[in-house]
């Protein structure tokens, strides 16, 4: 009877929003501003989706004949459409139901980019691609019918359990053939403890919470003869100095800066990761560079999680990479910008990752997808190299070479770099497909 009285309220809160948020559409689309109104289109979207969410699963908590599964349970589907950071947060998910039901049969629907980070995992059963433009900058468009045939073959299999992590609109509909756990918003809440949290009606409390990834034995090979190219014995650190949004990206020139001291300091091997529109911003890290470096931009995401397997130290913004470098057990310092550290940190054990965070009093109402300090991006560029350096120090000092002095093995500091040190190793190792995004 309590939710039935809260139900209005709801309803007219919804409605509320999305009349303001119509109103802010209508006035971008008047002015020409196509990409403001795909951004407030992506935000509605998700709100009047996460409100249907938590309706769906209260109504079929209501009905008696939507209980949960029991311990016979044969099939799950996953619907996670998420971008990499959060696709590699829901691998405990993964093994929590493997452990609770080692006989179902786990299937996962995903952007087809960071699902490839699961080619090669026993976990999953299918993997079943999707693209969305709620999380992901595809065109505001309705489905076709390739979305509705995949929807007619998902609810003809009448999955006993579908694990509704992050879902879009159409998806709902999966709700008429299979009880629904889903994870709920809360500001602030670790992303691993809200997966987590769905799944406590079914199996109970999880303690197990570290993502992990699995390295192909054939990703492996390629990240050998990336990583083998240098001086052995020495020290093998992976930079990403992009992001997702330029609001996480610290300076290109300090990661320039940054790369010369690993050289200089720790006579390191330097291997820079980004996509193919990254190359650009690569090449201006190059240019900027006063040593040699190595630069990667057509790696697919199963060799760029091999690459970070096989290094000594991940250093990079607050991006997917350094999820997943924590999951495949690499050390990592984290360039944190504007996004809420307590929610979106890499989850890790013990003492290997170190976090540059510097808490501002404009966090508190920061929009994270634009900056409102009078000192723009503050908290990044607060940090500074040296900073960095003493960061990384603390697990390179044992991994660094033992050798009388640098000179004989580092470039001249004032040689430029050669022009094909950019891209130029990795073009006759790599083919085509889902390339690393940020």
């Amino acid at each position: 009877m309590h939710r039935l009285l809260r139900l209005p309220r709801a309803v007219l809160k919804l409605l509320g929003l999305v009349a303001r948020f119509l109103f802010l559409i209508m006035a971008c689309l008047v002015r020409a501003q196509w990409a403001r109104a795909a951004d407030h289109s992506r935000e509605l979207a998700c709100f009047v989706h996460e409100d249907l969410v938590k309706g769906l699963v209260a109504v079929q908590g209501l009905l008696p004949f939507w209980s949960m599964p029991g311990k016979d349970l044969d099939s799950i589907l996953i619907v996670k459409l998420d971008r990499i950071g959060d696709m590699v947060n829901t691998t405990p998910v993964f093994d929590a139901f493997q452990a609770a039901y080692p006989r179902a049969r786990l299937d996962l629907v995903a952007h087809p980019g960071p699902m490839t980070l699961f080619e090669d995992d026993a976990r999953i059963g299918e993997r079943i691609p999707y693209k969305t433009w709620m999380y992901h900058p595809e065109p505001v468009l309705p489905g076709g019918l390739k979305l509705w045939a995949l929807l007619l073959k998902l609810l003809w299999r009448r999955y006993p359990l579908v694990v509704y992590l992050r879902g879009s609109l159409p998806f709902l509909w999966l709700g008429l053939t299979s009880r629904i756990a889903a994870a709920r918003f809360v500001p602030a809440e670790p992303v691993v403890t809200r997966y987590l949290k769905a799944l406590q009606p079914l199996i109970g409390p999880v303690n197990r919470r570290r993502p992990t990834l699995h390295v192909s034995a054939e990703a492996a090979a390629v990240a050998r003869r990336l990583l083998g190219t240098g001086r052995p014995h020495c020290p093998r650190v992976v930079i990403h100095a992009t992001a997702s949004a330029a609001t996480k990206m610290w300076p290109p020139e300090r990661f320039a800066a940054l790369a010369d001291r690993l050289v200089q300091e720790f006579e390191a091997q330097v291997h820079f990761l980004g996509g193919p529109a990254d190359s650009a911003g690569l090449e201006a890290i190059a240019a900027g560079a006063r040593q040699r470096h190595t630069y990667h931009s057509r790696l697919r995401l199963p060799e760029v999680a091999a690459m970070l397997a096989a290094a000594d130290l991940f250093v990079g913004n607050d991006s997917g990479l350094s999820h997943m470098a924590a999951a495949v057990g690499t050390s990592l310092v984290v360039l944190w910008g504007p996004a809420d550290l307590t929610m979106a940190r890499p989850e890790v054990h013990g003492d290997t990752c170190e976090i540059l965070y510097h808490n501002l009093a404009c966090r508190n109402a920061c929009p994270e997808t634009r900056c409102n300090n009078p000192i723009v991006l503050e908290c990044l560029t607060r940090i500074q190299v040296g900073e960095v350096i003493q960061a990384a120090s603390r697990f390179l000092a044992a991994a660094s070479c033992r050798r009388p002095h640098v000179g004989g093995s580092a470039r001249s500091k004032t040689q430029s770099p050669r022009p094909d040190a950019v891209l130029g190793l990795e073009t006759s190792l790599l083919t085509g497909g889902p390339c690393c995004p940020q």
